[in-house]
């Protein structure tokens, strides 16, 4: 099949279609292109090429908050209460044992900033339970 150009949005198209199947341009049987018709733009237009399947991404439980581990880490992280709402008890006991040192509390206020700046999908791929 012969190969013209659509002279709307100049995409090769087959020389028996009636219209352009990008622009929707109507296509002359002459060869000569018709330059008295103002130009239009062309249409895009987005099809999910799969409708019947469900999205890849994973679902998650969203039982932790980011916001809420953040302020945690603010205000009460020198003791690792920020640990303990995040299912990291060990972390957490180990948070108690050296708040004497202030440690701890200048890594929470890190581990603060990090979850505010943090992503909600790296937040739940590491944070929250997987559903499906």
């Amino acid at each position: 099949m012969e190969q013209v150009k659509c002279p709307s949005c100049g995409a090769s198209v087959g020389s028996g279609d009636a219209s352009c199947r990008y622009c929707g341009e109507s296509l002359s049987r002459s060869s000569q292109p018709n330059y008295s018709a103002p130009a239009q733009q062309p249409q895009v237009i987005v099809v999910n090429a799969q409708p019947n399947q469900q999205s890849s991404l994973p679902v998650y439980s969203s039982d932790k908050s980011k916001i809420t581990a953040a302020i945690l880490a603010f205000f009460l992280g020198g003791i690792g209460i920020h640990k303990f709402y995040l299912n990291k008890a060990g972390l957490g006991i180990l948070y108690i044992l050296f708040c004497w040192t202030l440690i701890p509390s200048f890594v929470a206020v890190i581990e603060g900033i990090i979850y505010l700046t943090m992503n909600d999908y790296s937040f739940n791929e590491k944070y929250n339970r997987r559903i499906a």
